[in-house]
């Protein structure tokens, strides 16, 4: 890990336990923690739904911490997002992630259900090997973004979630790398709050 790298994670979690400390008056800021595992597939994003899936040998495992902002429009919240993944597999590398996620709740007073749609960027530690082919080379730093669906038991302690996500690093269409540059893993995960 470079010395750039760890004074801005540095900064990141010294920001984060600023934010989340508690106000006078104020309540506690919400944060949760997520443990999700996904496997790579050949497929692009727009045929993971339309296609069956062509599995990789190539896994990951991720935490993530998730802090929820102030203000919502309507079912509508938003949280930062910080995430380190760990590659195994056809890939042995370690990547990390920023995003902002949008995310729409359900049906609150039952299966708390949401769906949810997170945008940010994505640097790997290691060379993304299967986001590359003869034609295209895959940089360290992408795009990254997810599409989640949860399920969750709002009124248990630490709000228990178990979630589907697709963890998906991304060229944009050539905006950091050439035509065919990503990767998508469909994974499954669990998450608590706090």
């Amino acid at each position: 890990m470079s010395k750039p790298l760890n004074k801005h994670l540095l900064l990141l979690i010294l920001i984060l336990l600023v934010m989340a400390r508690k106000a006078p008056g104020q309540e506690q800021k919400r944060f949760d923690l997520s443990y999700y595992k996904g496997r790579a597939v050949s497929n692009n994003f727009g045929s993971l739904v339309t296609d069956p899936w062509i599995y990789k040998d190539s896994e990951i495992e991720s935490i993530a911490l998730a802090y929820h902002l102030d203000g919502k429009i309507r079912q509508i919240t938003f949280e930062t997002e910080g995430q380190f993944t760990k590659h195994s597999g056809l890939q042995d590398h370690w990547e990390s992630n920023f995003l902002l996620n949008t995310r729409l709740t359900f049906f609150e007073n039952g299966l708390a259900t949401s769906i949810s749609y997170g945008q940010g960027i994505s640097y790997a530690f290691g060379t993304p090997y299967i986001e590359q082919d003869e034609s295209t080379r895959s940089n360290r730093l992408l795009n990254y973004f997810q599409v989640e669906l949860t399920f969750g038991l709002k009124y248990v302690p630490h709000y228990p979630r178990l979630f589907f996500r697709i963890h998906h690093r991304s060229g944009v269409f050539g905006v950091y790398c050439g035509g065919g540059c990503g990767s998508n893993f469909p994974s499954v995960g669990i998450r608590a709050g706090f």
